[in-house]
């Protein structure tokens, strides 16, 4: 199930990229995209499985030593009103 809720496609991907200005913070936009998606809220980072970071970090072709990171909290409150918005 984690490949089905969790896999970003590619108009996803490309929506996040489109969106924030660093590896890290598309890596962050990414995941609160699926778990909204999955769980129509926004699950803190620490309720948001390593499995499913990891999953996603392959995805994106990150290497281990990029973590999801939106920044500053008011790019953290952009990026949830994007999300709740999206249509992709």
């Amino acid at each position: 199930m984690l490949y089905v809720f969790f896999t970003p496609s590619p108009e996803e991907v490309a929506w996040a990229e489109q969106r924030t200005g660093s590896s890290e913070s598309c890596f962050a936009l990414v995941p609160a995209l699926k778990c909204f998606q999955k769980m129509a809220r926004f699950p803190s980072p620490d309720e948001i499985p390593d499995v499913v970071i990891d999953h996603v970090r392959r995805c994106l072709e990150l290497t281990e030593n990029i973590w999801p990171d939106h920044g500053s909290s008011p790019r953290a409150k952009a990026h949830r009103k994007l999300v709740a918005s999206v249509r992709v």
